[in-house]
């Protein structure tokens, strides 16, 4: 799962024939600054956030890049 947008890692995984779910972001009404997405997904509220399984998560676009 890939939470937010950021078309360069939806890109990548389209060209490497990564599967992916893309989970919208509603950063408007503050999604991202919420106890629980700072919790359990990235503690600065920066998105993208990408799942790979349950104790595995990835943020920053330049790291889901392998940049």
């Amino acid at each position: 799962k890939i939470y937010g947008f950021n078309l360069p890692v939806f890109v990548l995984c389209k060209e490497l024939d990564i599967p992916y779910e893309y989970v919208p972001v509603k950063m408007k009404e503050g999604e991202h600054k919420s106890e629980q997405f700072l919790a359990n997904m990235h503690p600065f509220g920066q998105i993208p956030v990408m799942i790979v399984r349950l104790s595995l998560h990835f943020s920053f676009s330049r790291c889901l890049l392998g940049i």
